[in-house]
């Protein structure tokens, strides 16, 4: 693993036959194995090679996102008008995705224990309810 280069491992990605998403998903998980290894000793390198591997047609962020604040989510949400305002406090005090707000059940709501659960997703206007790993309970 001492011998990893960028270049070997760009051409690898270029001949999988993906989408360039999917390629650059497979480049980060990269990337965070190939960190765990240094961080672990069981790579002696001072940088990651992981990080000079190019995705084409792949963007890459240009810049970071900002979290609002308490007091500018209070300022949009109290603008929102219902259903909107309600979905927008789920979504911002459970931590979830558009997607996994959307297919919300009542029955997803345990009153008694104070939990939400998330088993679902809808993605271009289908129900998805596949997972990969465990589901997600939310408190």
């Amino acid at each position: 693993m001492n011998e990893l280069q960028p270049r070997d491992i760009e051409f690898w990605l270029r001949s999988l036959a993906l989408s360039p998403k999917s390629k650059a998903h497979i480049r980060g998980m990269l990337r965070i194995i190939v960190d765990f290894a240094m961080w672990a000793g069981v790579l002696e390198i001072s940088r990651n090679p992981i990080e000079l591997v190019v995705v084409k047609g792949c963007t890459k962020r240009t810049r970071h996102s900002r979290s609002l604040t308490v007091e500018e989510f209070h300022k949009l949400n109290n603008e929102l008008k219902e259903p909107c305002r309600t979905m927008s406090r789920i979504a911002v005090c459970f931590g979830l995705r558009v997607s996994e707000l959307l297919a919300l059940q009542w029955r997803d709501i345990d009153w008694l224990n104070g939990k939400l659960r998330v088993e679902r997703a809808i993605v271009a206007g289908a129900l998805e309810g596949c997972w990969l790993g465990s589901k997600r309970s939310a408190n």
